[in-house]
Order: structure tokens, then sequence, then C-alpha cells
């Protein structure tokens, strides 16, 4: 009580410093008890400066200890409301603030937000003083989660990115977002032939931006690996937890969004099929049936083949007893290019000479899972087929047919040299007199590919592996066209490379059992 009438008179007679931050702690402690409900408590600046300086030195633990008992359990021990809290019932040993009112304080008056993207942090440069003419120029560098939220991810670094700008992507989504908005909004006034090369746009869109989620998918998928292998099996209670949560979430919203855009690709070509009067043909589903597909032409079995046509192998229907004798005469096939032209390894093309020209008998030693994956790209052919004829043909080609083909031959001075079974064509039919016979007169090659799911890949093909440009090459000079459709084909999407040519070539992806669609 003496040290107490001691305060009481040196602030009497102006000798105490009223601003001593000590003092200014016990005048809080002394509202803390005045107030009938200390969710009524309010701090000074003061206060709050000391307490923000001490949360940044010592982190919560020292507020937690400087606080003492507060009013907690008091709703389950003790009748009362939420928000309502007694100060007589707690045994403080200072008024502390909330954490969340300290991290709100902004102890300087800066008013520099608390999160920051990329770039110049202006506010501070508002800060400098004018009478100095030497500053020093921090540059924090952090590496930048891309993609976290709507606001916050996007690496702005003001021109000098690798690859397209952060500007150039926003202004692209910009245009891309205003032709789909009028294009919505302007679709009852739009002429036919304009609808069809709004759809076929749009449709671009989407499978660029499928193309760029996948990408950024299996970007994703590997982190995820990565964190996984870093934090071993116990990873939810590791350092990793909160990154490994992000991550997984990213991955299942990329996922949802991929199905999305898919989705959509499949309604535009269905409305496009229709604007093109082709919609008999169009499958809306995932299941063609064969016999009924007008834009479908199969080769016969052989036994059933017309006379005319069952010596000419481009008419023998692949993989049949028949077709497999013919191959067995020539030393290279449209397959087997990459390899006889020694663009593979050198013991690659080693075993091939050895085969096919020294007549070695070689055991050729394939693995299950190999083998696997070679009967998966068999039998999931006529799913590519029912892709192209069911979905891409009905709006891109609708005047045109598949065509199955058997094998042509390239003959090399006059001597049959290299067998090509080119997976199929599209073009006409064009009927002899009397109506029977056909003969093909293809306007593209075809060549479908339908891999097995492979991890931290795109499931699809987005360009041509270079292994198989020789023999997209050979099928388009058998077929005597300058331009061929390359189809890549998976249970969830495909993808197709369009034109195909050694000019130029554009890609497309088509929806549901088809994708997106690129041009490059």
């Amino acid at each position: 009580m003496h040290d107490f009438c001691q305060l009481i008179r040196l602030i009497a007679e102006d000798k105490f410093p009223l601003h001593n931050i000590s003092f200014r702690l016990l005048l809080e402690v002394v509202r803390w008890y005045s107030v009938d409900n200390t969710s009524k408590m309010f701090y000074s600046e003061s206060t709050l400066k000391f307490w923000k300086v001490m949360y940044r030195l010592f982190h919560g633990k020292v507020l937690r200890f400087m606080a003492g008992i507060k009013s907690v359990g008091q709703v389950v021990n003790i009748p009362s409301s939420k928000g309502e809290y007694d100060p007589q019932d707690t045994q403080i040993n200072f008024a502390v603030p909330s954490t969340a009112s300290i991290s709100k304080f902004d102890m300087t008056e800066t008013k520099i937000p608390r999160e920051l993207p990329p770039g110049i942090i202006n506010q501070a440069i508002e800060l400098k003083s004018s009478n100095q003419t030497a500053y020093v120029l921090s540059v924090d560098g952090k590496k930048v989660a891309t993609g976290l939220n709507a606001t916050n991810g996007d690496q702005d670094l003001f021109g000098y990115e690798d690859g397209v700008t952060l500007k150039d992507s926003l202004e692209r989504i910009e245009r891309e977002l205003s032709l789909i908005e009028t294009t919505i909004a302007e679709w009852n006034e739009i002429q036919k032939d304009e609808k069809i090369r709004k759809i076929e746009t749009i449709i671009k869109i989407v499978s660029f931006r499928l193309k760029d989620l996948r990408k950024l998918l299996v970007s994703q998928q590997l982190a995820l690996r990565k964190f996984r292998q870093e934090a071993g099996d116990n990873w939810r209670s590791s350092r990793f937890v909160y990154a490994i949560s992000s991550v997984q979430a990213s991955i299942y919203q990329l996922k949802a969004i991929v199905k999305r855009l898919l989705d959509a690709n499949n309604c535009l070509l269905k409305e496009g099929s229709n604007l093109v009067d082709s919609c008999g043909v169009f499958v809306v589903g995932n299941e063609l049936d064969v016999y009924a597909q007008n834009n479908m032409v199969t080769l016969k079995e052989p036994e059933d083949l017309p006379e005319q046509f069952t010596d000419d192998i481009r008419y023998i229907k692949q993989r049949t007893e028949k077709w497999f004798t013919k191959r067995k005469n020539f030393k290279l096939t449209g397959s087997k290019l990459y390899e006889g032209l020694g663009l593979d390894t050198l013991k690659g093309l080693q075993k091939h000479f050895d085969k096919v020209v020294r007549n070695i008998e070689i055991d050729e030693e394939i693995s299950d899972e190999v083998r696997k994956r070679m009967e998966h790209g068999t039998q999931s052919e006529i799913h590519a087929v029912a892709t192209l004829t069911g979905k891409v043909l009905p709006f891109f080609s609708p005047g045109l047919k598949y065509i199955e083909e058997g094998a042509h031959v390239i003959s090399v001075e006059a001597e049959p040299f290299i067998l090509v079974s080119p997976d199929g064509s599209v073009g006409h039919i064009n009927m002899e007199s009397g109506g029977s016979p056909f003969v093909p007169n293809p306007l593209y090659g075809c060549e479908f590919k339908c891999p097995s799911a492979a991890d931290f890949k795109t499931p699809v093909h987005y360009e041509i592996p270079i292994r198989y440009i020789p023999q997209v090459l050979s099928e388009m000079v058998c077929l005597k066209t300058d331009k061929l459709w390359y189809l890549c084909w998976t249970e969830e999407s495909s993808t197709i490379i369009r034109n195909v040519s050694h000019k130029d070539h554009k890609e497309i992806c088509i929806p549901g059992t088809l994708t997106d669609e690129c041009r490059r």
C-alpha cells in the first residue's frame, strides 16, 4: 500500500512518466477488471505496439505466459452465454490482446496488405524520406506456389518469364472469355455458318486449356510424390502435412475441372453436328453400333472378299492369317521403320538387321508389362475408330467416311521393299458401275495409338512421338495423300492431330471418348 501511495504522490507532483509502458500495462489490467464483460475490453496503441514486438520476438508462448488464466472453460463449467465472460472470474497477470488482434494491428501505419502478390511493394516506396539521397534496395526472393487461389499464385516477372509472360496470359484469357460470353449472349442472332466457326474456335480454346491443365496436373503429381517420399509413411504428423494436403486438394480440383471441360467439348461437338446436319452419325454416349454407323466402311474377312479383290493386299483385313503371311515376305514394315532406319539404339538396329537380312532366329524376350501394353493398344484400336466416326467426323468432316485399310507396298527400284499397314483412311468411296465393288478415294491417312496409363505423363499425346514419324510419313506415301490424322485414344478422352504433313499440321483434341483441340 505504501508503494501505491508513493505512485499517487509522484503522479500528483508530475514526477512519474505517464508514458512508461509498465504503467500503461497496469492501467489496462485495471480496465480489464473494470468492465462487466471481457469482450468489451480494448487496448491503447502504445500497449498494442508492445505486445506486437513481444509476439514478433517470442511468438505465442510469451503471450500465453504473460496473460495467465483468462476465461477458459467457463462456457462448460459455469452457466454462461457465448461471448459473455465475467472478468472477476479470471486470474490474469497482464491484460494481453488476442493473437488475431495483434496480427491485425499495424504498428507503423504502412497500409501494406498482409498478402502480397509478387512484384514491387509500392506502399513501401511511399514511406521513403524525401531528405535522403541514398536508399537500400531489398529484393526478397520467394518460391511462389502457383494457382493457390483465385487471386494469388501468378508469377509476374515483368515480361522476363520463361515462355509466355503473365501479361500475355491474362490478355489471352480476357480475349477467350470475351469470345465465349459474346457467343452465348448473341447465339440466337448469329447466322448458321458463323455458329459453326464459333463452335470450332471454342473447342480449340477448351482444348488448349485442357492441355495446360493436364501438364499442371502432372507437375502436381510429381510434387506430391516428392513430398510423400520426404515425409515417409507417417506424413500426417510430419512438417509436410500442410503441403501434401494442399497438393492433394489441388489435384482433386484439377481433375474435376478437366472432367467439366471434356463434357463441355462433347456438348459443343454435338451441337456442331446438329448444325452441319450430321447428328445421325454423332454418338451422344460412349457406345457405337458398328453395323449402323453410316460413315464407317470396314473390310470383309478374306474368305468373304469378292474374287477380284482376293489377291489385292489392300483389301486383306489386318491381323488375319493371310495378312501375316504377306507381311513375312518384307524386310521392312511401317511400324518397324524407326528401328530399320537406324533411328533407334545401335542394339535395336543390329537386332533388326540380324533378323531380316541375315535371317537369324532371335528369341525376343518381351516382359509381361510390355506385352500387356501391346495387347491393350491392339484391342483398343476399335475404340479409336469409334471415336473418329462417332465424335470427330460428324462435325469436322461430315461428308467423309472412315475407310478400313489392309496393307500397301512401297517399292524401291521396281522391287517391293516396305509393307505399310495404315490404321485406315478418311475420304470417299467411288462406286464402280453396277454398284457392288468399291474403290476407296482417301483424302487423309489415319494412325491410331492407344497408350496405357503411365505415371507422371499426360494420358494422351499432344504431339506425335518421334518414333512414329517415319511410320505416318510412309502411310501418307502409300495412300498418296499429303495429310494424315493421328488419333490418340484413352478411355477418358482422346486427342487428334489433324492434317499432319511435311508442311504444317494442326492438332485437335476431342472430348469424352474424345477431348480437346489444339493447333500448332
